[in-house]
């Protein structure tokens, strides 16, 4: 019995030196390779400057040729009207967060100005204007709430006409209005 064996049975470990490389069990690196880098699963985010200065068309490819946003995307319920509206706005505000795009939803990127003989300028409010396009085209909407939102040009201006429309009094106006009725 070695030095080793002897110090292993009394309960003492053996000094450090005596432990050959080869006994050593497998580092968890070995056992467990390193996840490969996962690509990009979200649309770019735009800078926090200028609307003038985010790169709308790099959102937007990224948008259109990524499973996972389109999965999120799908996800999204159809809007058949106020019976819904909860559900299926929680569930668009959701997805485009996700997507890093709920923004254009909100109103906070609003359109961007184009200055007078400045290309990039103008592609820029292009480039938005097929985002604003895209995002309409996914909200899922029934025949009848697209119909009531037709006229309008701008997500965020389609989002609040939508919560005017269908968005359910809070419970507390129900039951006051109710209220009034019995007690006439």
């Amino acid at each position: 019995m070695s030095d080793t064996d002897n110090n292993i049975s009394s309960g003492a470990l053996p000094p450090l030196a005596s432990i050959s490389a080869t006994t050593l069990p497998p580092s968890i690196s070995t056992l467990h390779p390193p996840a490969p880098q996962r690509a990009e699963t979200m649309a770019p985010s735009p800078s926090n400057s200028t609307s003038t200065e985010r790169d709308y068309t790099k959102i937007h490819t990224a948008l259109g040729s990524n499973s996972l946003i389109k999965t999120a995307i799908q996800m999204i319920p159809k809007l058949a009207g106020e019976e819904n509206y909860v559900l299926w706005s929680s569930s668009t505000v959701a997805a485009l967060h996700y997507c890093k795009i709920n923004k254009i939803l909100t109103g906070k990127w609003p359109k961007p100005n184009v200055t007078q003989n400045d290309k990039a300028s103008q592609q820029n409010a292009d480039d938005w204007e097929s985002l604003n396009v895209w995002i309409m085209l996914h909200l899922n909407l029934s025949e009848q709430a697209r119909s009531q939102v037709s006229h309008l040009t701008t997500l965020n201006d389609i989002w609040l006409e939508l919560k005017k429309l269908f968005k359910p009094p809070p419970t507390t106006s129900i039951t006051l209005h109710l209220t009034s009725i019995v007690n006439i």
